[in-house]
């Protein structure tokens, strides 16, 4: 479980524009070349910000930034070893260039950081279950 917060020297995002030509909208870029990815936010809050960084690797990721605005922002960061193997798996010849890892490029680009914390999660767990037929 981590909490998105704002980096002691604060947020480096760009407030969006308003207008009706905007568009809400979330890309993410693998760049094969390079092992670098990118996500590039166009009108979206922290909370869709920590809503993405939700990832098995992360767990739940609150937003306790306090920032209610909009925002348009690039991040760049390393891909992890694994996604650059099968890159290269899949026979992709990759050059990784030199990239900060996910939780620097958050801070350094964004002006925010990922603090883990300690806490209850909800969980389900089935320990059993019976298949019934049913008619057709």
């Amino acid at each position: 479980m981590h909490d998105l917060v704002v980096a002691k020297n604060g947020p480096k995002m760009k407030e969006a524009e308003e207008g009706p030509d905007v568009r809400p909208a979330i890309t993410q870029v693998i760049m094969a070349r390079t092992g670098t990815r990118r996500i590039v936010s166009k009108s979206k809050t922290t909370l869709d910000l920590a809503a993405l960084l939700t990832t098995p690797a992360f767990g739940p990721v609150m937003d306790k930034t306090g920032l209610t605005g909009k925002y348009d922002f690039t991040l760049e960061y390393a891909a992890s070893d694994e996604t650059i193997e099968g890159l290269r798996a899949r026979g992709i010849d990759v050059q990784p260039v030199p990239a900060s890892d996910l939780l620097t490029a958050i801070q350094e680009q964004l002006g925010l950081k990922l603090e883990a914390k300690k806490g209850p999660i909800e969980m389900l767990v089935v320990d059993h279950a019976e298949k019934t037929p049913m008619e057709n």
